[in-house]
């Protein structure tokens, strides 16, 4: 009967130590890290699809330099570095009935490098026709003149 006891005590101690065992098994915690990430990419666009610098009615009778401008509004990323193509310096405008008559212009110089600030910001592009470049001497034919100017804006 003694040995009964210390059997049955034995299997009372095998059973508890075997429940712990696999209980802590089955219950075991593990932990992983999850990483949130995202790139915000610098971009710049301009504000519309066109521009236009309009230099009016010139008058061959009247001479004189003309003056005109175009107020470019673009936005880029806050902190976005960004070029505009330089389109400064002299121009030709062709005809659009004539191709071949071209009217000289220049475009002035202008900051065409900086950062964005992720709100509108504008250039203002200068341009001007010399009074000798349609004047009654010049000889240019009565037409309309006009150039088309691509301008990217790259970050």
């Amino acid at each position: 009967a003694e040995r009964r006891k210390r059997m049955k005590a034995l299997k009372s101690i095998i059973s508890a130590t075997m429940l712990v065992f696999v209980a802590s098994s089955v219950f075991a915690a593990g932990s992983t890290d999850l990483t949130g990430q995202a790139n915000v990419q610098g971009t710049c666009s301009f504000n519309a699809a066109a521009y236009t610098m309009d230099f009016g009615n010139l008058d061959p009778a009247a001479g004189g330099d003309v003056t005109a401008s175009a107020t470019i509004d673009f936005t880029c990323a806050n902190g976005t570095a960004y070029t505009i193509d330089n389109i400064a310096g002299a121009r030709t405008m062709a005809g659009v009935t004539v191709p071949a008559d071209l009217l000289p212009y220049t475009i002035a110089a202008f900051a065409n490098t900086g950062t964005g600030s992720g709100v509108l910001q504008s250039v203002t592009l200068n341009g001007t026709v010399l009074g000798t470049s349609y004047d009654i001497a010049s000889g240019l034919r009565a037409q309309a003149y006009q150039e088309v100017i691509t301008i990217n804006i790259n970050p």
